[in-house]
């Protein structure tokens, strides 16, 4: 009909108009990408890890995936991200990393039914490397595994951390058969 015709002449003139006043805003472009706190991991075996790239539009999914990439690593356990206005349109993204402690010693105490040298084949958690809980309470199941199949189906076993030094630590598992 004539008037749909009529209603669309009008919306011509004022489509520009509405663009005009509701510009679609700009995304920011990144100008540096910036990684903080890492100290025995190196700041090429994080970046090789990331996405987000300098000259890169700043996507908020990307720096999500980089975040996670950061943390299945396995060396930090936390691991943020900040945007700073560096310049017109642009933007710097720091990664803020903490790392995990280093493990400087294991002591495992209390086994009594199984030599100390068995009980620590099964614990996964090695001097020299950086402490995993997952993986220390993996290395607990192993080990109560390792006693439920010598016939010990009531065993205890737990780990302990303490600090000594800057970002060490000491483990300790305690064994109560």
């Amino acid at each position: 009909p004539r008037w749909v015709g009529f209603l669309v002449l009008l919306a011509i003139p004022l489509a520009p108009r509405v663009a005009r006043l509701a510009p679609v805003a700009a995304t920011p472009s990144v100008v540096q990408v910036v990684i903080q706190g890492n100290v025995r991991v190196e700041e090429d075996a994080v970046r090789v890890r990331l996405r987000t790239q300098p000259g890169h539009a700043l996507d908020q999914s990307v720096v999500d995936q980089d975040i996670r990439a950061i943390y299945a690593m396995g060396f930090f356990d936390r691991v943020d991200a900040d945007v700073t206005p560096s310049a017109a349109g642009k933007v710097t993204l720091t990664f803020r990393l903490r790392e995990r402690p280093l493990v400087r010693g294991v002591k495992v105490e209390g086994p009594s039914t199984l030599k100390v040298e068995e009980v620590e084949g099964a614990l996964r958690t090695r001097a020299h490397t950086i402490l995993d809980p997952e993986k220390a309470r993996l290395g607990v199941e192993a080990a109560k595994k390792l006693y439920a199949d010598k016939g010990y189906l009531d065993v205890d076993i737990a780990y302990s951390t303490t600090p000594v030094g800057e970002n060490e630590v000491d483990v300790l598992y305690t064994v109560n058969e």
